[in-house]
């Protein structure tokens, strides 16, 4: 899965996101259905209020999710979430802090949506891969710079 792309599965696949570097991968899951939805979003906040691709943009990628995820049977209370990235990346240049606002408005967003954020493994100054099982929720993050660990 690319930048600014997203994918559902109630069907128990295994979602990847790679090469995260300032981006967050958000995972949401519900234990229950074995719903899971994983977005690779690119930046913090919208310009406008219906932009052409929601995922690019924490800000509308995570309801839109929600949405997705509810149609395909999830149950909005039992949606945790999963964060990864959000990396120090582009030292000397004015998006230098573009990770650490990513994770900020991921956390904002979700607390607004009463979405519980059950792991992460964000920041840093490395990239990473996040492999994502929707059979059961694990998610194993992978970089060159720190291994590979389950969260």
């Amino acid at each position: 899965m690319g930048l600014a792309h997203m994918k559902v599965s109630s069907s128990g696949q295994l979602l990847v996101s790679l090469a995260l570097g300032s981006c967050v991968a958000v995972a949401l899951y519900d234990n229950q259905k074995s719903i899971g939805a994983l977005a690779h979003i690119l930046l913090p906040e919208s310009p406008t209020a219906k932009p052409e691709n929601a995922v690019k943009y924490a800000n509308t990628a995570i309801p839109y999710m929600i949405k997705k995820m509810v149609r395909l049977g999830a149950r909005r209370g039992r949606i945790v979430a999963k964060i990864v990235g959000g990396a120090f990346m582009f030292i000397g240049s004015e998006n230098s802090r573009v990770g650490q606002r990513n994770v900020s408005v991921v956390k904002d967003v979700l607390f607004k949506e009463r979405i519980k954020i059950v792991s992460e493994d964000t920041g840093g100054d490395y990239a990473r891969s996040v492999f994502f099982d929707t059979k059961n929720g694990k998610i194993v993050v992978k970089s060159y710079a720190k291994g590979q660990k389950e969260i």
